[in-house]
C-alpha cells in the first residue's frame, strides 16, 4: 500500500499494483541520465517530450527497477495522460514532503549554483578565492 508521507503514489496495471515515488535517487539517477539539471528535465515533461515522460516514471517507478520495456508496456496499458498525471502527483508529494520539512519555508536556493555571474564585481566568487582574499588570475 502507497504512503504518502513518503510521497508514494500507487496505481495498478496489468493486475498488478505499481509504486511511483519521486526520491532523490530517481532525481540523481535522472540528472545523470539526461546530463541536465532536475528542472530542465521537469520542462521537457511539461512541454510533453514522451521519451522524458517515459524516463522520469522509470526512475520512480517500484524504485527504478522495471526496463525500458516494461514500462512502455504499462503506459501503453494506462494511457500517456494517465501516466503524466500519476507523475504529477508524485512529484507534487515530493514537494509538498520538502516543504513541510522546511517548514513551508522557500528553499534558500532558489537558482542554479553554476550560472551565478561575478562578473560584476570583476572577482570570481568567495570558492575560487585562496585564503588572502585575492582573486586567482584566470590563467
Amino acid at each position: 500500500m502507497a504512503n504518502p508521507h513518503k510521497g508514494e503514489v500507487e496505481f495498478e496495471a496489468g493486475e498488478r499494483r505499481h509504486t511511483l515515488r519521486f526520491s532523490i535517487d530517481a532525481m540523481c539517477g535522472l540528472e545523470a541520465e539526461f546530463k541536465l539539471p532536475l528542472r530542465a528535465i521537469l520542462a521537457e515533461i511539461e512541454d510533453g517530450r514522451v521519451t522524458a515522460v517515459r524516463s522520469v516514471f522509470r526512475a520512480c517507478l517500484d524504485d527504478g527497477k522495471a526496463t525500458v520495456r516494461a514500462v512502455t508496456e504499462i503506459m501503453d496499458e494506462i494511457s500517456f495522460e494517465q501516466a503524466v498525471e500519476l507523475l504529477s502527483q508524485a512529484i507534487n508529494l515530493a514537494r509538498s514532503k520538502r516543504e513541510e520539512a522546511n517548514g513551508n519555508r522557500p528553499p534558500l536556493v532558489t537558482m542554479p549554483l553554476t550560472g551565478i555571474d561575478s562578473s560584476s564585481s570583476g572577482s570570481p566568487p568567495a570558492a575560487a578565492r585562496p585564503r588572502s582574499g585575492k582573486a586567482l588570475s584566470p590563467n
